[in-house]
């Protein structure tokens, strides 16, 4: 087995590659060593679970309570995730159970977020403030997006979830989904057009130009302010008007 090990400015973590890994997952996961948790959480899909699953389950300290996430397009939608959140809370989930997220594209996506969400609202207190970051693809066509779309639409559902699940708490929970910008992924997706591209958002857009990445930032300052704190659930668009336009304009 190879172990690759990755650093951010966010944080360090290593990945595991190999052969027979599922088989000793529970030693490689310090969440599921230590005190017994009230819930495992697991979320895959059927036709994950029917060729690795009872290995998996083999595994765990205690048997999990199953999410699935059937696949294709059709399926990834706002309402799926919905129905999980619900199955979670019915089956008791809170602050302390974990949430593994068994398999990729989607399930990775929205599986990381959720837990993301979980484990940092433990340390937080009143005004406690979470903030998603979105884009275009979840609500217009991008060729090439369907799945990651699908992701980003499901998380926006889940901005509206969290929300009611935390606020009780004082923490508020939006979203923030931003048009074209000039980024990294952007050049690297639309390459030699890049430019074709930007000149052409900006001239469909109310403002007439692109965003900086000032203004967005400026966004999420503005919904972590003490005097935002009735704002929540909310997914707010920062397009400078282009997903209003007119599709058959000029």
């Amino acid at each position: 087995m190879r172990k690759i090990s990755v650093t951010t400015k966010s944080g360090h973590y290593t990945v595991s590659v190999g052969s027979g890994i599922l088989d000793s997952l529970a030693k490689r996961m310090p969440a599921l060593t230590g005190k017994k948790r009230k819930l495992i959480f697991l979320l895959t899909s059927p036709e994950i679970w029917a060729l690795w699953g009872q290995r998996l389950q083999a595994s765990l300290p205690q048997e999990p309570v199953l999410l699935f996430l059937p696949p294709g397009e059709r399926h990834k939608r706002m309402a799926q995730v919905e129905r999980l959140a619900t199955e979670m809370a019915k089956a008791g989930a809170d602050r302390s159970s974990l949430l593994v997220a068994f398999g990729g594209g989607v399930i990775g996506d929205v599986g990381g977020f959720l837990a993301a969400v979980q484990e940092s609202a433990k340390h937080m207190g009143k005004n406690g403030r979470v903030i998603m970051i979105s884009g275009i693809d979840s609500v217009r066509m991008l060729p090439g997006h369907g799945v990651l779309g699908a992701a980003k639409a499901a998380l926006e559902s889940m901005v509206r979830d969290l929300a009611f699940e935390l606020g009780p708490r004082e923490i508020t929970v939006n979203g923030v989904n931003v048009g074209y910008i000039d980024t990294d992924s952007s050049r690297f997706y639309f390459g030699a057009e890049f430019e074709t591209m930007t000149q052409r958002s900006a001239s469909r857009c109310a403002l007439k130009r692109p965003p900086t990445l000032e203004e967005i930032a400026s966004v999420v300052c503005l919904l972590c302010m003490p005097e935002a704190s009735y704002i929540t659930g909310q997914t707010i668009m920062v397009d400078g008007g282009l997903t209003l336009g007119f599709p058959l304009a000029p």
